[in-house]
Formats: structure tokens, sequence, C-alpha cells
């Protein structure tokens, strides 16, 4: 199978390989054939007449769509609105005929917009009579511009009612001929001398309308807009908007797309797999590798020496106050929060290993070898949720949990605070990692956000959640019992290889052993006891590689929680499928 991914990867960070991509026919490998000979030849016509050609500069630049050389700025969000948003209304039964699109607009439209977003293509006008005028009153450029532009649009003409062309649209092609540097004569003895309709234009529109783009051989403009981002800006003010399950009923999904629910009609179709979507937005699952790869990348901010540089601006959306932080102490109290946890992971799954029980780690290895248990099988090691009868008779769920970690209601309030300060720190600087570096600590960025918010609904909407600390075989269950793998495996269940826990400075692959550098910070200090054992963050990062890796697992046991927020948000909440009976029950759960 051909890799199309690598090969549009290839094309656009290669200007010598930059050539038109068929999805249909991908190339078999980067490079191949004569690929982006004419590309070629024309950026070097154009460095010939003026340097380096725009579009050939343009590739050097960083890249950050694998697609798409640039995402939705100002000026394409009001290209994107003056395309796809017309401002008076179309009359749909006027004149048209199948190619007309009367202001509507589907995937195809919106993939050639982002290709270079100054073209409008396919512009389909249709006469009663093939003498009659399309209503174009077109004129010269200004100054010593060629081509034909257009003056006016004529009401009550074909033109007029398709509602696509604007007053200083370029006419760049008429039914596939190019008329980019002809004159108004010339293009108007062309349209007049159409017989059959219809006639279809190209026109550009803000923009120079370059060879390249106006060739249709799939090249890329130095305007490129991603598809996606385009989208939503035309979300924004649609009248009607479809998405996924998630894009709706996520709040994390929600808050970072932007989508606003207030005063809407959210109409859920297939409503019978909501429940399960909503308790699978609500819950989370945590591993114990993650978690220490979010401590070495903490670790690195809490270290960074405090500066003017590095204030970040807590933003309490509660009370509508901010204040200011170092960079280093929003980074040391993230730091401490994710410790808990792994500290938390690591000493249930130390009881694990070492209990001789039925649930302890021998015991379920010889089960797992009679009766052949695959090598992702979970195995309970602790257990705090809705079960008994709570607390001086109150539910309590699993707030015990958060108990044992000493973790609070205001404890929660300040992290979400400087997680978002955190966050918008990161999302906002350039930076000089590689972009396989900024992709992992992005990722890392999401689990951290995802990890405080979960934790919060958790702790908030303790009576519906149960936290549990699971342990699976890190790789396989060979690997746990004997602590090696077999290179050609067993062919029972196919081998995963095991994962290492990373690493945290000092420490290195030859000096795996070294102690981590003392915590500077003030409140670590006050807390030490001892000068001689001072506090060191990341004692668990060794490098080493674990039989068995614990999960935090939190599970929303019921839809209400996420539904109330919907419900509080939108205007009214459809519920449209098939099967939906009974429906007491599931307004219950719901």
């Amino acid at each position: 199978v051909r890799n199309t991914e690598k090969s549009r990867k290839h094309q656009l960070t290669n200007p010598k390989s930059h050539g038109p991509y068929e999805d249909d026919d991908p190339p078999d490998g980067p490079g191949d054939g004569d690929m982006g000979q004419s590309q070629q030849q024309q950026g070097e016509d154009g460095a010939a007449e003026g340097g380096e050609s725009e579009e050939n500069s343009f590739l050097s630049r960083q890249k950050t769509c694998p697609h798409y050389r640039q995402l939705s700025t100002s000026r394409v969000a009001n290209l994107v609105h003056s395309a796809f948003v017309p401002n008076n209304g179309v009359d749909c039964c006027s004149i048209g005929g199948k190619e007309s699109k009367f202001g509507a607009h589907d995937i195809e439209d919106l993939v050639q917009f982002g290709v270079d977003p100054n073209i409008q293509r396919g512009i389909a006008l249709y006469r009663k009579e093939p003498t009659d005028s399309l209503g174009l009153s077109l004129k010269k450029g200004a100054g010593n511009r060629r081509g034909c532009f257009i003056n006016k649009v004529i009401e009550d003409t074909p033109a007029a009612m398709n509602g696509s062309l604007q007053v200083e649209d370029r006419i760049v092609r008429v039914n596939g001929n190019d008329v980019f540097n002809s004159d108004p004569a010339h293009v108007s003895t062309m349209i007049k001398g159409l017989k059959k309709d219809p006639v279809v234009l190209d026109v550009t529109r803000g923009g120079s309308g370059s060879l390249s783009s106006r060739g249709g051989d799939g090249n890329y403009s130095s305007h490129a807009a991603c598809p996606y981002y385009v989208t939503q800006l035309l979300a924004k003010d649609a009248e009607i908007v479809f998405a996924p399950y998630n894009y709706v009923l996520d709040p994390g999904i929600r808050e970072a797309m932007g989508i606003e629910l207030a005063n809407t009609v959210v109409v859920l179709d297939e409503a019978h797999n909501v429940e399960t979507v909503l308790r699978d937005a609500g819950s989370g699952r945590f591993g114990e590798i993650e978690l220490c790869d979010l401590i070495v990348m903490l670790n690195n901010y809490a270290i960074i020496e405090k500066s003017t540089a590095n204030m970040l601006e807590l933003e309490d959306g509660n009370v509508g106050e901010s204040e200011t932080a170092h960079l280093c102490e929003v980074a040391h109290t993230l730091l401490l929060f994710v410790e808990k946890i792994v500290n938390k992971l690591r000493d249930d799954k130390k009881y694990f290993e070492t209990n001789p029980g039925k649930k302890g780690a021998a015991q379920i290895l010889r089960e797992c070898e009679k009766f052949h248990k695959s090598d992702d099988s979970e195995f309970d090691i602790s257990f705090e949720g809705p079960t008994g009868h709570g607390r001086m008779g109150k539910a309590v769920g699993c707030r015990p949990f958060f108990d044992k970690l000493g973790l609070t209601e205001s404890d929660f309030l300040k992290l979400s605070v400087y997680a978002d300060a955190f966050e918008k720190f990161l999302r906002g600087r350039d930076g000089n990692d590689g972009s396989s570096e900024r992709d992992r600590i992005s990722n890392l960025l999401d689990r951290l956000m995802e990890l405080i918010g979960k934790m919060n609904s958790a702790m908030n909407e303790s009576c519906h959640y149960y936290a549990a600390v699971m342990a699976t075989a890190n790789g396989s269950l060979e690997f746990a019992a004997n602590g090696e793998v077999d290179s050609e495996g067993s062919g029972r269940w196919p081998k995963r290889k095991p994962k290492p826990i990373p690493l945290i400075p000092p420490r290195t692959a030859a000096h795996p052993d070294r102690p981590p550098n003392p915590c500077t910070n003030q409140y670590c200090r006050a807390q030490c006891t001892d000068v001689f054992n001072p506090i060191r963050h990341g004692s668990c990062c060794d490098g080493s590689t674990p039989r068995w890796e614990a999960f935090l697992c939190l599970e929303l046991l019921t839809p209400g929680p996420l539904m109330q927020q919907l419900a509080n948000e939108c205007r009214t909440v459809v519920l449209a499928s098939g099967s939906l009976a009974p429906i007491p029950s599931l307004c219950a759960e719901l």
C-alpha cells in the first residue's frame, strides 16, 4: 500500500518534488516520476525575473499543517465570508441548471477554496435564450494592470440571480479558456459566441491570480488555507451545523473548539447512543508512564529562574479578577499535583506485586497462563465508588480517593486557573523546538488539561463517579512474569514492546542512578525537615522498564451530569431515534 500521507507531506516540504497530487492515483514514493518538473521550471523562471518566487520561498518556511501552508488569518476569514456567505438572498426558483450553486456549497468547494482562497471556481450562469446578456458590465484594470474586471452586476440578470459574482472580480477563465490577460472586448466577444449554456466563469477576488493557482493542477498558492479551519469560521455564523456527537456532548471539545450553545436547538440523531457517549466523555484513563512524562516536562519549567519575561497572568473566571505568577511557580504547583497521583499509583502497584493472595500479581499470572488471557487484560488494585451505605447515610462516591490524596475543591479551583495560564503560555510561544518535540509537548499538555478537568468533575460529582487503580502488563504478560520477551513470539498473542519510564535530568541512560536535583522552590524548602535530605521531584523517573503499569481510571457512571450541562447551555435538546423506549427510564438516566 502506497503511503499517501508521506508522499503528500514530502511534496509540501520539498520544492523540487512539489507537483500535482491525485488522491485516486498517488505516487509510489516521494519524488517518483517527473513530478514537479514543470513547477521547478516555473520557479526558475520566476527567480530569473525577480529572485526567488513567492511560491518556492513559502515552501521553505515552517509548516503548521501537513496539507496546507497556513491557517485561517483575518484576511482569509474575510474571503471565506465573501465566498460562502452571500449578502443578498438568492432566488433558487430563478434561471438555473444542474451546475448552479445558488449559494449552496459542499466539501469540494471548501477544499478548492483552501487551495487558493482568491479563486472562485465554477460559477455557472444560465440564460433564457443564447442571445441574452449575462448581466455583466466589464472594464479594464486600473492603470497598466491587464485583464478583464467586473464593473457592475446588473439586477434581474443571470449574473445577479446566481449571487456569486462581485464588483472588481477579475475573470480568469470562460468555459475553461484562459482569459487572464485578455481585455474586456475579447472576453465579451467570447461570451457572446457561446451558444450553449452554462457559461462557466472562474474569477479571482483580492489576489494576484498566479499562473499556478489558475492552472487547476492542484498546486497550492501562497495563501492556501486549511478547510478544517475555514469550516470553523463558517460555523460561527451558520444557522445549521452538522457535527459528530463528541463536538457537542464533550465539554472539553466544546471549550477547545469554542462552540457556543447559547440559545441554540440541539438535535441528537440516533440518540440511543447518547448515554454511552456521555459516559465516555466524562471518563478518563491515565497511565503511570505518561504521568511520569508529565513530571519530566513540568520539572523542566519548574526549574526556570524567575524573570519578568516569564510572568503568567492568572485569570479566575469565577470572581473576574486576575493575578500574576512566575512560570516556575505555576509549573511547580502542577508538578506537585501530578506527583501525588503517581505516588498513589506506585504505592498501590507495589502492594499488588507483593500481595500473595488471590488479587496479587503472582496468582493473577498463574490464572492468565491457565485461561490464556490477553496481554491487555486489566486487574483491579483499589476501588473507591458509590457502594454500600456511604457515610452517615449520605452517598460519598469516590470522595475517599481524593481524601487519600489530600485534594480539596479549593485545590482544583487553583489548579484549573494555573493550568489555563500554563496552557496559554505554551500555546502562545513560538519556540525553537523541532516539530516532533512541539507535538509531544502539545500532547502532554492536552493530557494534563484532561486530567485536571476530569478529576475536578469527579470531585464535584463524586456520587456519580468511581475512581480505581488498575494494573496491566507492561507490553505482555510474558514480560510481566519473566522480565523478558520472546523476540520470535509464542504465537498465542502479539507481543507489545514494554515501555520504559522516562529519565529526569540530570539522570542519563549511562547514569540512571543519579539523584534528581534538590527542589529550590520556597514551599518545598519550608516543608523539608532534614537539610541533608532535601525534597527532590521525579525520583520515580529512573529510566527503568517496569513489569506492570498502573492506571488511574475515572469512570462516570451516569450521563446525567454532562447532559445537565448541555441542557443548561442550549435552548432545546431534541432526541431522535427509533429505539428510545422505555422513555421514563431514559429520562431518569439523562
